[in-house]
């Protein structure tokens, strides 16, 4: 069977404007699984719900988002003119950069809240705070990330930049970051919080789809221009900020949170704005893997090519080796076929075809390869209510809502031994590994489905208690 050549391609492309070669974007198994329709128009109901219930459904700046990414003080240019076949070369730093947390928030009106800009080490300097951006406080973590007493400060920070006298409550919309603490002081001033589905914030959270988008892209290129122009010198601390600044003036735009809000579905309400097309990666862990092809039997197949154009003329049947297999899952037969017998002697068969103008699709032609979803016996627990200022979800992560947890009093959470291979579920770096560079921290196992984490990497992805007891957030929101 022949094969479409260069030619081919070249002249379908051309006649195909709609068409463009484009470099996919790289999406985790746990994104495509955890973003389908289900889960996601299941959430956008009780969303609804929540909205009408607190009475802001046309209370745009009563509608908050808030979440944190990480900026790097390591530049690199995608493009430059240069010479061909010559190296081409850019002075940096560093072989990898330092990460420096930006935790924002902002409402669907287009109005922000107060910013925290998180530097890795132990003390503060007074000359790292010259330059910063209106309305950002400054702090330090060891590793540079936010934590469970940080968020709680900068909740307080966002209660005091909320307006006094306006007696509506507050919706705030969080990827599952919260802590005991946290929703206790954000209830107790009338912010109720909204949690948004695991592994679904890559579209349905305004910060990362609008400001965070914007903010990275701003934040490199001016970045780079320093490099540049520095020769190759590393970002120093005491100019990360007026940086920042820059960056943060062209990215937190009124426009740009009012575009991630509507883009979301959020704000207005709109749940047509997640297209269908965008559950696609989903559908590949709906069913086992199959075998596509079909094997023939042995017997003599008969092909018959049909041209586009009515053919008059003796047909030989071509008959095929007795080992070939061939597949017909995909071959279109024609229904219309009239044959026409003339007398004995002419030995002419006609053969008329009618176009066929029904539309096929690339899912027609191509079979999606789908892998198995993992199945598992473990029992989950799952949260009452994608509120977390409920009563229900409170007594959920009192304990209530994890079989076996309330009874008796609680066990220290297990260490984590050399005899445990698993590595952290988040960075994947194996326990006392030489390269782990968490090597010198705390080990946590969730206490529902038992996997470990970093402490670091469980802060972020869970709530860690008085006691040190961990539930992660697939168990906490696990659907």
């Amino acid at each position: 069977m022949k094969k479409a050549g260069y030619g081919w391609f070249h002249g379908f492309m051309k006649r195909q404007p709609d068409l463009g070669i484009r470099k996919p974007e790289a999406l985790s198994a746990a994104r495509a699984a955890g973003f389908n329709p289900t889960v996601v128009m299941g959430w956008f109901q009780k969303y609804k719900d929540m909205i009408e219930t607190l009475g802001l459904k046309n209370v745009p700046d009563h509608i908050w988002n808030c979440d944190e990414t990480g900026l790097q003080d390591h530049f690199l240019s995608t493009r430059v003119v240069a010479e061909v076949g010559s190296p081409c070369f850019q002075v940096t730093g560093g072989e990898k950069g330092e990460t420096t947390t930006c935790l924002a928030s902002l409402n669907a009106a287009g109005g922000y809240g107060p910013t925290m800009v998180i530097f890795k080490g132990k003390r503060m300097k007074a000359e790292w705070l010259l330059g910063s951006p209106q309305n950002t406080v400054v702090k330090v973590s060891d590793n540079g990330w936010i934590n469970s007493e940080l968020f709680i400060e900068w909740g307080k920070l966002f209660l005091q930049k909320l307006p006094k006298d306006d007696p509506r409550p507050h919706l705030l919309l969080v990827d599952g970051h919260t802590s005991h603490e946290f929703l206790n002081i954000m209830r107790d001033n009338n912010v109720y919080m909204f949690s948004l589905p695991p592994h679904t914030t890559h579209y349905l959270q305004p910060a990362d789809r609008a400001l965070f988008k914007s903010l990275k892209h701003f934040w490199r290129l001016e970045g780079w221009i320093i490099t540049r122009e520095s020769g190759g010198k590393r970002l120093d601390r005491a100019l990360f900020l007026p940086l920042f600044s820059k960056v943060w003036m062209k990215a937190a735009t009124p426009s740009n949170a009012q575009a991630g809000f509507r883009g979301c579905g959020i704000y207005p309400f709109d749940p047509a704005q997640i297209k269908a097309s965008l559950f696609a990666p989903s559908e590949t862990t709906e069913r086992p893997l199959q075998e596509t092809r079909e094997d023939m039997p042995a017997d003599d197949t008969l092909l018959v090519q049909t041209p586009p154009h009515p053919l008059h003329g003796a047909v030989q049947p071509v008959m095929s080796p007795p080992q070939q297999h061939t597949c017909l899952s995909h071959l279109t037969v024609p229904e219309d076929i009239k044959i026409v017998t003339p007398p004995p002697l002419a030995q002419e068969v006609e053969v008329e075809m009618q176009p066929e103008t029904a539309e096929v699709s690339f899912r027609d032609l191509i079979q999606i390869p789908v892998r198995e979803r993992p199945t598992t016996s473990r029992q989950r627990a799952k949260p009452p209510s994608w509120n977390l200022t409920s009563n229900e979800h409170f007594a959920y992560v009192q304990g209530k809502g994890v079989k076996g947890k309330g009874k008796g009093p609680k066990a220290k959470p297990k260490k984590k031994t050399q005899q445990d291979h698993e590595p952290c579920t988040i960075c994947r770096h194996a326990y006392g590994h030489k390269d782990d560079p968490k090597c010198t921290e705390e080990w946590l196992s969730c206490v529902v489905c038992s996997w470990w984490y970093h402490e670091t990497c469980a802060e972020v992805n869970g709530i860690i208690d008085d006691d040190r007891s961990l539930i992660c957030k697939d168990c906490l929101f696990a659907n």
